[in-house]
């Protein structure tokens, strides 16, 4: 019997997740915070992910996926969010800081029954954040820098709503969300983009060094005015991209890798381009992005993957372990380029391809 296809991929930081068209997940890689969701057994190869608080059989039902760290979340079709592997900031969102050996639902922020109406999640591993279906934002975990985006830097292990800039109303009219390692970012309806927690690299993009507590702007790319026409954003740790209208992608933030993939290793506290590789001009056709830890990827209209950035451990997938600071090519086998890329999850040093499998002559 043929096996459910994958539809979903998620990297953390030494673990890896998969979402199979039976709604089930499959998780493989380090286990020791129980990451796995299957006990803090070690994993030889894939194995499904069970049930949350002592439901019987497998977790199931889910449609997205996220994992950073050594933290796994899941977001089923019933707009319940369910948590795994560490706890120890609040992170799994139960009003507990602790990690257990099982998946558990995420609570309300009342502490009685589960978040619901969940729509989107976006996992740092410590610090979480779920997009509700009315548009508002609620965040749960570490507070240390202000990245819950509640105006506290106290740290929540309950969900609180992301407040808007005045800091009195939650934020509202979101249609995105990202979480790096100490800063959240949300795209709005109208294309702009705000930010909010740690900045010690210029990862808010607003032109300072400053945290900050509750959403701000992310500025035009000549440091001033708003940027515009964003269509969907990834944060990491110290660094961001973001993804317009016209399929170009902007990047702010730290840079000492090349990750900004603009051809320096230049710290940039506003948006530059991501250059299209070579010395050319700026990437272009790009349909989704995503950040790592100190490294980016690109997927193509034309299903081919770009990477740039960090390289120690081999992420950028490029047959060596050489840094660069614009966007190549993934190699696959002598004379080959990657075909038919359909999403990338970037892990802390790994990374992720979902693809139809198909090759051609470079």
């Amino acid at each position: 019997m043929k096996a459910p296809a994958v539809v979903a991929v998620a990297a953390g930081g030494r673990h890896s997740l998969a979402v199979l068209a039976d709604g089930t997940v499959m998780s493989w890689g380090a286990n020791d915070h129980g990451q796995l969701g299957h006990g803090r057994s070690g994993s030889k190869g894939p194995g499904r992910v069970i049930a949350p608080d002592g439901e019987p059989g497998n977790l199931h039902d889910v449609v997205a996926i996220a994992a950073d760290t050594d933290f796994s979340m899941a977001l089923r079709s019933d707009g319940t969010v369910v948590t795994w592997g560490t706890g120890d900031a609040g992170q799994r969102g139960t009003g507990q800081n602790k990690e257990v050996d099982h998946p558990t639902v995420v609570k309300a922020m009342d502490g009685k029954g589960p978040l619901r109406d969940v729509i989107q999640i976006a996992a740092d591993g410590r610090t979480e954040l779920a997009l509700l279906k009315d548009g508002r934002v609620m965040s749960w975990g570490a507070n240390r820098f202000g990245m819950l985006g509640d105006g506290t830097r106290i740290s929540k292990n309950l969900p609180v709503f992301v407040v808007s800039s005045g800091g009195t109303e939650p934020l509202a009219d979101v249609k995105q969300v990202s979480i790096g390692g100490q800063n959240g970012l949300a795209v709005l309806n109208d294309g702009t983009l705000v930010a909010w927690g740690h900045n010690d690299r210029g990862q808010l993009g607003n032109g300072s060094l400053k945290d900050r507590p509750v959403p701000g702007p992310v500025v035009g790319m000549s440091g001033t005015g708003n940027l515009v026409d964003v269509v969907q954003v990834s944060a990491a740790e110290k660094h961001a991209f973001a993804l317009r209208g016209d399929g170009t992608v902007v990047a702010w933030g730290n840079n000492s890798a090349g990750q900004l993939g603009d051809g320096t290793l230049q710290l940039r506290m506003w948006p530059v381009s991501v250059l299209g590789g070579g010395g050319g001009p700026e990437l272009r056709g790009v349909k989704r992005v995503a950040a790592g830890e100190a490294y980016g990827a690109a997927i193509l209209d034309d299903g081919s993957l770009r990477t740039w950035g960090a390289n120690g451990s081999g992420q950028l997938g490029s047959g060596d372990r050489v840094p660069r600071s614009e966007p190549g090519p993934v190699a696959v086998r002598a004379g080959l380029r990657l075909k038919g890329v359909e999403a990338v999850a970037a892990g802390e040093r790994h990374l992720l391809v979902l693809s139809s499998g198909h090759t051609d002559k470079k």
